[in-house]
Protein backbone atom coordinates (compact mmCIF):
# COMPACT_ATOMS: atom_id res chain seq x y z
CA UNK A 1 0.00 0.00 0.00
CA UNK A 2 1.14 3.60 0.48
CA UNK A 3 4.87 3.35 1.01
CA UNK A 4 5.30 0.23 -1.11
CA UNK A 5 8.07 0.62 -3.67
CA UNK A 6 5.86 0.75 -6.78
CA UNK A 7 2.88 2.53 -5.17
CA UNK A 8 1.73 4.89 -7.96
CA UNK A 9 5.26 4.61 -9.36
CA UNK A 10 5.80 2.05 -12.12
CA UNK A 11 9.31 1.36 -13.36
CA UNK A 12 10.66 4.04 -15.66
CA UNK A 13 9.30 3.60 -19.17
CA UNK A 14 6.81 0.94 -18.03
CA UNK A 15 3.16 0.84 -17.07
CA UNK A 16 2.02 -1.17 -14.04
CA UNK A 17 1.47 -4.27 -16.18
CA UNK A 18 5.10 -4.25 -17.35
CA UNK A 19 6.31 -3.39 -13.87
CA UNK A 20 4.48 -6.31 -12.31
CA UNK A 21 5.79 -8.68 -14.99
CA UNK A 22 9.34 -7.47 -14.31
CA UNK A 23 8.83 -7.95 -10.57
CA UNK A 24 7.53 -11.49 -11.20
CA UNK A 25 10.57 -12.27 -13.37
CA UNK A 26 12.98 -10.95 -10.72
CA UNK A 27 11.26 -12.88 -7.93
CA UNK A 28 11.35 -16.06 -10.02
CA UNK A 29 15.09 -15.60 -10.60
CA UNK A 30 15.61 -15.28 -6.84
CA UNK A 31 13.50 -18.36 -6.15
CA UNK A 32 10.81 -16.40 -4.31
CA UNK A 33 7.40 -17.98 -4.81
CA UNK A 34 4.58 -15.44 -4.97
CA UNK A 35 0.94 -16.47 -5.25
CA UNK A 36 -0.83 -13.11 -4.77
CA UNK A 37 -0.45 -9.48 -5.78
CA UNK A 38 -2.27 -6.39 -4.54
CA UNK A 39 -3.91 -4.20 -7.16
CA UNK A 40 -4.11 -0.88 -5.38
CA UNK A 41 -6.05 2.32 -6.00
CA UNK A 42 -3.94 3.14 -9.07
CA UNK A 43 -5.96 0.44 -10.90
CA UNK A 44 -9.40 2.06 -11.01
CA UNK A 45 -11.04 5.42 -11.79
CA UNK A 46 -11.52 7.93 -9.00
CA UNK A 47 -13.79 10.94 -8.67
CA UNK A 48 -12.76 14.52 -7.94
CA UNK A 49 -11.27 15.61 -4.64
CA UNK A 50 -8.15 14.85 -2.69
CA UNK A 51 -7.31 12.79 0.34
CA UNK A 52 -3.91 14.45 0.74
CA UNK A 53 -1.77 11.34 0.41
CA UNK A 54 1.85 12.43 0.92
CA UNK A 55 2.22 13.83 -2.58
CA UNK A 56 0.55 10.85 -4.26
CA UNK A 57 -2.05 11.91 -6.88
CA UNK A 58 -4.90 10.35 -4.98
CA UNK A 59 -8.05 12.18 -6.14
CA UNK A 60 -11.28 11.11 -4.51
CA UNK A 61 -13.23 7.93 -3.97
CA UNK A 62 -14.16 5.22 -6.44
CA UNK A 63 -16.02 6.55 -9.45
CA UNK A 64 -15.78 3.35 -11.45
CA UNK A 65 -13.98 0.16 -10.37
CA UNK A 66 -13.03 -0.87 -13.89
CA UNK A 67 -9.32 -0.98 -14.66
CA UNK A 68 -7.80 2.25 -15.97
CA UNK A 69 -6.13 1.31 -19.29
CA UNK A 70 -3.48 4.00 -18.72
CA UNK A 71 -2.07 1.75 -15.98
CA UNK A 72 -2.93 -1.72 -17.26
CA UNK A 73 -3.26 -1.86 -21.06
CA UNK A 74 -6.66 -3.18 -22.19
CA UNK A 75 -8.18 -2.46 -18.77
CA UNK A 76 -9.89 -5.44 -17.15
CA UNK A 77 -8.80 -7.74 -19.98
CA UNK A 78 -5.21 -6.75 -19.15
CA UNK A 79 -5.72 -7.76 -15.51
CA UNK A 80 -7.04 -11.14 -16.64
CA UNK A 81 -4.01 -11.54 -18.94
CA UNK A 82 -1.66 -10.54 -16.11
CA UNK A 83 -3.18 -13.20 -13.86
CA UNK A 84 -2.77 -15.85 -16.55
CA UNK A 85 0.78 -14.79 -17.37
CA UNK A 86 1.96 -14.68 -13.74
CA UNK A 87 -0.22 -17.38 -12.18
CA UNK A 88 -1.16 -14.86 -9.49
CA UNK A 89 -4.46 -14.39 -7.75
CA UNK A 90 -5.22 -10.81 -6.77
CA UNK A 91 -6.25 -8.80 -3.79
CA UNK A 92 -7.86 -5.57 -4.90
CA UNK A 93 -8.13 -2.27 -3.11
CA UNK A 94 -11.30 -0.25 -2.92
CA UNK A 95 -11.70 3.23 -1.47
CA UNK A 96 -15.03 4.67 -0.50
CA UNK A 97 -17.63 5.12 -3.22
CA UNK A 98 -17.60 8.68 -4.56
CA UNK A 99 -20.97 10.43 -4.79
CA UNK A 100 -20.55 10.69 -8.58
CA UNK A 101 -20.03 6.93 -8.95
CA UNK A 102 -21.06 5.54 -12.31
CA UNK A 103 -22.92 2.72 -10.54
CA UNK A 104 -25.58 4.98 -8.97
CA UNK A 105 -28.84 5.15 -10.85
CA UNK A 106 -29.17 8.73 -9.61
CA UNK A 107 -26.10 9.70 -11.67
CA UNK A 108 -27.76 8.66 -14.91
CA UNK A 109 -25.74 5.65 -15.95
CA UNK A 110 -25.87 3.11 -13.18
CA UNK A 111 -28.49 0.61 -12.25
CA UNK A 112 -28.09 0.54 -8.48
CA UNK A 113 -29.66 2.76 -5.85
CA UNK A 114 -27.03 4.54 -3.74
CA UNK A 115 -27.33 6.89 -0.79
CA UNK A 116 -25.39 9.98 -1.91
CA UNK A 117 -23.75 12.56 0.32
CA UNK A 118 -23.41 16.02 -1.19
CA UNK A 119 -20.16 17.01 0.53
CA UNK A 120 -18.18 15.40 3.33
CA UNK A 121 -17.26 17.28 6.47
CA UNK A 122 -14.37 14.85 7.03
CA UNK A 123 -12.93 15.25 3.51
CA UNK A 124 -14.11 18.56 2.04
CA UNK A 125 -14.43 18.41 -1.72
CA UNK A 126 -15.46 14.76 -1.57
CA UNK A 127 -18.94 13.32 -1.31
CA UNK A 128 -19.45 9.76 -0.21
CA UNK A 129 -21.90 7.16 -1.52
CA UNK A 130 -23.25 3.95 -0.06
CA UNK A 131 -25.08 1.28 -2.06
CA UNK A 132 -28.57 0.51 -0.86
CA UNK A 133 -28.43 -2.91 0.84
CA UNK A 134 -31.25 -4.30 -1.31
CA UNK A 135 -30.03 -2.89 -4.63
CA UNK A 136 -28.13 -6.02 -5.70
CA UNK A 137 -24.92 -4.01 -5.99
CA UNK A 138 -22.72 -6.22 -3.81
CA UNK A 139 -23.67 -9.41 -5.69
CA UNK A 140 -22.84 -7.63 -8.94
CA UNK A 141 -19.59 -6.23 -7.53
CA UNK A 142 -18.14 -9.48 -6.19
CA UNK A 143 -19.15 -11.43 -9.30
CA UNK A 144 -17.49 -8.77 -11.44
CA UNK A 145 -14.30 -8.83 -9.32
CA UNK A 146 -14.09 -12.61 -9.68
CA UNK A 147 -13.92 -12.26 -13.48
CA UNK A 148 -10.47 -10.66 -13.00
CA UNK A 149 -9.29 -13.38 -10.59
CA UNK A 150 -9.77 -11.09 -7.59
CA UNK A 151 -10.08 -13.41 -4.61
CA UNK A 152 -9.78 -10.96 -1.74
Amino acid sequence: DNGAYYYYAPMEGRDMYGTLLDVKHSLDQMGVAVKWANLDSWRYFKGPGSTGGEGVPMAGGVKNWTTDPRNIPNGDEGVIALSKQTGWDFMAHNRWWQNDTDYAVQNGGGKFLFYLEKDSHAYPGNGFALPSPDSGFWSFFFSYAATMNVKL
